[in-house]
């Protein structure tokens, strides 16, 4: 675990999960086009500074290219709520079909 990462990027894999909830200073996350189920972000990233973008069409979070049903675990009610007004189809960081649970 390193708490210090602050961009991770592991785009065209196989992956199926991902689990960076102990990396508290992540501010970058990509991991498009795996076979992910299931993204852990747990309840200490900050997910503001993942809903950043550097230029329109280029977002800090993004997720497209995974699995149909993929879950993307955000720790709290509260953090479900922010999650599906950051990340959205429409600002291209998700699929439809992607769910942000507790």
């Amino acid at each position: 675990v390193n708490t210090a990462l602050t961009n991770f990027s592991c785009d065209l894999n196989q992956l199926t999960i991902l689990d960076v909830s102990a990396n508290i200073a992540l501010n970058s996350l990509t991991c498009k086009a795996n076979n992910l189920a299931t993204i852990n972000l747990g309840s200490n990233i900050n997910l503001q500074n993942l809903s950043g973008s550097a230029a329109p069409g280029f977002p800090y979070f993004d997720t497209r290219g995974n699995s149909a049903t993929l879950k993307i675990k955000v720790g709290t009610t509260a953090r479900v709520t922010q999650a599906q007004s950051l990340f959205t189809t429409a600002n291209q960081n998700i699929d439809s079909g992607t769910l942000f649970i507790i």
